[in-house]
């Protein structure tokens, strides 16, 4: 374990990271509610992507029905008929 904790300290040192030598000073229910907080506004986010995403992908699936051809003898399709 400490064999980690030394490449793990080196790792952060490289990347001009501060090392903590304490617990920290934050609590861990505000840590927690930091977390829960975040985690809200990113699956918002996320939502909102794929909504957006799935729209685009309603449209273009309309786009492609609307610019193809009807199949051959489909005359109610092309607005023929009777």
């Amino acid at each position: 374990m400490a064999d980690w904790r030394k490449k793990l300290d080196a790792f952060l040192q490289f990347n001009e990271r501060e090392v903590l030598t304490h617990a920290g000073t934050v609590s861990m229910a505000i840590a927690k509610q930091l977390a829960e907080d975040e985690y809200e506004r990113f699956n918002a986010r996320r939502l909102a992507e794929e909504a957006s995403t799935e729209l685009d992908d309603d449209l273009d699936t309309l786009r492609q029905q609307i610019d193809s051809p009807p199949p051959d003898g489909d005359e109610q399709a092309r607005g023929g008929g009777r």
